[in-house]
């Protein structure tokens, strides 16, 4: 029986650890562009712009500023803290800042969306329960931040 010499012995243990290394770059490559593609196809899904709204809605602008909100209506009227909404309508809230950063937040709904200056968030809204609701604002936007409250009264 023949017995390989050490250096033999060494270079196979090399090639062996090469093939191995090469094979879990490989694995690796595939797996991570696996995940790239499905989180691209998800942020697809998420990102895209809803084009198609079956019910007809009402777009009510709303603008943040220190240390308040406004909300502009389609007929063009305005008020200063409560958003009046109907139950059981649509409504996509356009929302921006004048000033800083706000964040427009109703706690007991689960809504909320950041108010940027020179941005426009939308935001669905369909309320199904009447009520009055706070809206405050989630974004430390100042020394009157506290302040920054406002009601949607849903009729």
């Amino acid at each position: 029986m023949r017995r390989l010499s050490s250096r033999a012995r060494e270079h196979g243990r090399e090639r062996i650890l090469r093939i191995f290394e090469i094979v879990t770059i490989v694995a690796t490559s595939i797996i991570l562009a696996y995940l790239a593609a499905i989180s691209i196809w998800g942020l697809e899904v998420l990102w895209a712009p809803s084009t198609e709204v079956k019910e007809p809605y009402t777009v009510i602008r709303v603008e943040a500023f220190q240390f308040g909100w406004r909300f502009i209506y389609p007929n063009g009227t305005t008020s200063v803290e409560t958003l009046y909404l109907e139950k059981g309508k649509l409504y996509r809230l356009d929302i921006t800042s004048r000033d800083v950063a706000h964040s427009f937040f109703v706690p007991e709904l689960g809504l909320k969306m950041d108010a940027i200056p020179g941005y426009i968030n939308t935001l669905w809204v369909k309320v199904d329960k009447p009520g009055q609701y706070v809206i405050v604002c989630a974004e430390l936007c100042g020394f009157g931040h506290y302040a920054m409250i406002a009601y949607m009264v849903v009729q």
